[in-house]
């Protein structure tokens, strides 16, 4: 009887911590888990982006695999790939042909290997012919081209001594939570349920955004903008604001984002757009060309000064 009893008690306690460990999606705080995520680094991740945008008889669909970029963070290394077919964006072959492309899509992809900037695509050919002219150097401008390297940047820092400086927001002091910094720029977080996302449990996030309170939180610059932000402030309660995200149970990683606009009174979004974060699938190379050309960088920097700041002084 005293074993019966005995085992009968370790079932419950083995049952109680299991309830413990594995808390109802209903008891978990969203705030928690979007901060453990913030928190949880991803190195090296895949990034994917897709679009939606709908109009009055128009609508353009990118597929998130044709956008995507790769981040090692470690090595200081990333690169971007992009290749959007003429259909989807509502494009015609001929139409390609005028901006110098003779192909069924726009395609771009950059590398930067932690020591140097390099680029291919068919745009890039035909812009570098147009802006370096007599300085465009022999070989095959639609390969990959080495734009710029970091040594290059050390010996050209004097180019940009007349350029402003880029300004930005004051950013939230991070003294408070999570939750509070959030809230006063309008963005309130609740939590949906868990749901299976590539096979994967996940914690499904919902994010309400108030736009006026955004537009007037320390997240948006004031200063310099006022201009501009009264006229934001003039649409903004007509549109509506959101965003859906995912995290991995297991590991808090943020495997999903959905951003969504529309108008106020109307169901479907104008816009949506999809970000899927995931360990690298090796479709988008981070490592250097064996083959390139070398772009002149200080003549493409000279040059393209001159055609943004006329008056500053390139030499």
């Amino acid at each position: 009887m005293r074993h019966h009893i005995a085992r009968l008690l370790a079932v419950v306690a083995l049952g109680a911590s299991g309830l413990v460990g594995c808390s109802s999606p209903a008891a978990a705080d969203p705030y928690q888990l979007l901060d453990a995520s913030l928190r949880t680094g991803w190195d090296p991740v895949q990034v994917n982006v897709g679009f939606q945008i709908s109009a009055p008889g128009s609508s353009v669909t990118i597929d998130r695999s044709a956008i995507g970029a790769v981040l090692e963070m470690a090595n200081r290394a990333g690169a971007i790939h992009v290749s959007l077919p003429a259909t989807d964006l509502g494009l015609s072959r001929a139409q390609l042909r005028t901006m110098g492309i003779d192909a069924s899509s726009i395609q771009l992809d950059m590398i930067f290997d932690g020591d140097a900037l390099y680029g291919k695509s068919p745009l890039l050919a035909a812009g570098m012919k147009e802006l370096l002219g007599a300085d465009t150097p022999e070989g095959d401008l639609t390969g990959w081209l080495r734009i710029l390297s970091t040594a290059e940047v050390e010996d050209l820092q004097p180019f940009g001594r007349g350029l402003p400086a880029p300004t930005t927001g004051p950013l939230p002091s991070g003294g408070g939570s999570l939750k509070g910094d959030l809230e006063a720029a309008g963005l309130t977080v609740s939590l949906v349920g868990t749901e299976k996302v590539a096979g994967a449990d996940t914690r499904h996030l919902k994010i309400a955004i108030d736009g006026q309170k955004l537009l007037a939180s320390p997240l948006i610059r004031q200063s310099d903008r006022a201009g501009q932000l009264d006229r934001i402030r003039g649409v903004i309660d007509q549109v509506r604001m959101s965003a859906d995200l995912w995290i991995d149970v297991a590991t808090s990683h943020l495997t999903e984002i959905d951003g969504h606009l529309g108008q106020l009174n109307a169901s479907s979004d104008v816009l949506t757009m999809t970000m899927v974060f995931t360990d690298p699938d090796g479709s988008i190379p981070v490592k250097a060309p064996a083959k390139h050309v070398d772009l002149p960088a200080k003549k493409l920097l000279e040059k393209m000064m001159r055609m943004v700041a006329p008056g500053l002084p390139v030499a």
